[in-house]
C-alpha cells in the first residue's frame, strides 16, 4: 500500500492509452491481475463458463443465457487494465 501511495505521488501527469486504448491519466491506469489469455482460455472451457453464468445469473437473478459475453469478459478482468511492465512504463520517476 506504501508502494502505490508514493507512486501514485511522484507519477507526472501523463496520460497515456489504457488496456482498451482510451487516453487515461497515468495515475488512474489499473494493473491486470491476470495475463489477457486468462480470459480466453477461462471463456473457452466449457464446464469454466457454464459455472461462471449459472453464478452470474443466480447472483444478477438473470437467465444464463441472457448473460453477454462482455459482461462475463468484465467481470474476469477490467477491460481497461494493463500488464504490470506497461504500468510500470507509464509511472517510472526517470
Amino acid at each position: 500500500l506504501a508502494i502505490a501511495f508514493n507512486v501514485y505521488l511522484f507519477t507526472r501527469d501523463k496520460e497515456v492509452k489504457d488496456g482498451t486504448g482510451k487516453l487515461t491519466p497515468a495515475r488512474r491506469l489499473k494493473i491486470c491481475p491476470r495475463p489477457p489469455s486468462y480470459v480466453d482460455d477461462y471463456l473457452n472451457d466449457p464446464a469454466k463458463r457454464a459455472f461462471l453464468t449459472e453464478k452470474l445469473s443466480k447472483r444478477w437473478e438473470a437467465p444464463a443465457d441472457e448473460i453477454p459475453e462482455d459482461r462475463l469478459r468484465f467481470y474476469l478482468q477490467d477491460p481497461e487494465c494493463v500488464p504490470f511492465s506497461d504500468w510500470w512504463d507509464a509511472v517510472k520517476p526517470f
